[in-house]
């Protein structure tokens, strides 16, 4: 009788856990040492893509007290990787003012073993083509239409490789104008206000009006809503003197269902809001048909109105 022989594989198998091959990646950023001068740290933030769930994983997040890094990740499962460096910290990525600002961002693709390196090469950003001898003029105004004075604003371009980079700025005068020189002509700006982009302007071009959202401790502007219950409309500032609690949401939209569970709550858990506290979830659906019913605690404040999935409580 012929002795039976096993196959090498199937013997590993009976023995052996088999063991993903995992990858290696590193990834350097390159700072001249002529142009490092100023700069003292640099940061990476590395992502894995996970493409069932269509969402980010982060795989690591790092501060070097460098002006450039060299690092080496093993032992990466396959997929495809977002590498993101810039000078500095990762919280100032998109401060193009700071000292040195650089930053920049690659897509690798990982197979399984593979041992790959992403190479960044700082180059400093170069402001000379928006700078000229014209003007971007404006004046800033509240949403109610009244001049906001002594407020700083800035004019600034977008860079890829800087983030937002201010060109120049000033305050608003008594009548809340303002003039911001030394730019390019007919080039468009970014009118910057509190560190975020507000409006856009021609330098050489037409006045513009720069409408600034209230602010903490501003009064809230006023408008005019549909209440989805009872069909007639209501006033804004009808909820004057109280604080109002405002969540924009559809009928459509599935992660705002949630958040509207938990407002149905509120009063039951913070019974000393009553006359208080005003909830006041505005849908941005277009008919009232669209929206369904919601139990009594917040359907008295359930309008069409417009979106933005936020919860931004307001002082009146």
């Amino acid at each position: 009788m012929t002795p039976m022989r096993f196959s090498a594989s199937i013997a590993l198998l009976a023995g052996l856990t088999a063991i993903a091959p995992a990858a290696t990646l590193t990834i350097e950023f390159k700072v001249p040492a002529e142009q490092a001068k100023g700069i003292s740290e640099s940061s990476l933030l590395l992502r894995r893509v996970d493409q069932t769930r269509g969402m980010f994983e982060t795989v690591a997040e790092k501060n070097f007290p460098t002006a450039g890094f060299k690092e080496t990740f093993k032992d990466l499962p396959a997929g495809r990787y977002v590498a993101i460096i810039c000078t500095g910290k990762l919280t100032e990525i998109d401060d193009g003012n700071r000292v040195g600002a650089f930053r920049d961002k690659s897509t690798v693709m990982l197979g399984a073993d593979s041992n790959e390196t992403t190479t960044f090469t700082y180059k400093p950003f170069d402001p000379a083509p928006y700078k000229g001898e014209t003007s971007i003029t404006g004046v800033m105004k509240s949403t109610q239409g009244s001049p906001i004075v002594g407020k700083e604003i800035a004019a600034a371009v977008y860079d890829d490789t800087v983030g937002l980079y201010k060109m120049g700025k000033t305050t608003t005068d008594a009548e809340g104008k303002f003039e911001i020189g030394s730019l390019a002509n007919q080039h468009t700006f970014m009118v910057v206000v509190g560190g975020k982009p507000v409006a856009e302007a021609e330098s050489g071009g037409v006045t513009v009006d720069v409408l600034v959202a209230p602010g903490v401790g501003d009064v809230a502007p006023n408008f005019t809503y549909l209440n989805a219950v009872s069909g007639t409309s209501q006033k804004f500032s009808d909820h004057k003197g109280k604080i109002v609690y405002i969540d924009f949401w559809a009928s459509w939209c599935n992660p705002c269902q949630a958040p509207l569970a938990e407002l149905n709550g509120l009063f039951t858990k913070h019974p000393e809001w009553k006359d208080k506290v005003v909830v006041l979830p505005i849908s941005i659906d277009n008919e009232r048909d669209e929206l369904s019913p919601r139990p009594d605690s917040c359907t008295a404040s359930q309008q069409p109105h417009s979106h933005s999935h936020t919860h931004t409580p307001h002082q009146l």
